[in-house]
Order: C-alpha cells, then structure tokens, then sequence
C-alpha cells in the first residue's frame, strides 16, 4: 500500500522522465530528507525504484510503474 508521499515521489520521476537526483525530488515534494529518503528505500525494497549513487548524490529512478 502506497501512502501519499509514495505516489508524490512516483508522480515526480514520471514527470521527470522517469528518473531525478534525490535533492531535487527534495525540493519539488517538500518533505524533510529523512523521511524522502525512508519513502524511496521502502520503494527500492518494493522493486518500484532503483538508487544509484552519482558522485554524492543519488539518483532514483523508477524500474516498475505503479498505480497511483
């Protein structure tokens, strides 16, 4: 079940191609990082994102489109 910071970050990387640094979902969500980044680990546990480290930066990107 996908709460609604969840589909917010879904939501984001569609309209971003399918894939966004971390700061920059950060920034468009408006939610503290901790908690963007608790959503998109429980995400990438769910095999709807993928977390790349891009020199300090992550980049998420969507692997399986969801409901939303």
């Amino acid at each position: 079940l996908l709460d609604d910071v969840d589909r917010s970050i879904i939501r984001e990387l569609r309209a971003r191609g399918g894939s966004a640094l971390q700061a920059e979902l950060q920034d468009s969500i408006n939610v503290p990082k901790t908690t963007l980044w608790r959503h998109v680990k429980r995400l990438e546990k769910l095999g709807v994102v993928k977390v790349e480290k891009v020199g300090l930066q992550n980049r998420v990107t969507l692997v399986r489109d969801v409901k939303v």
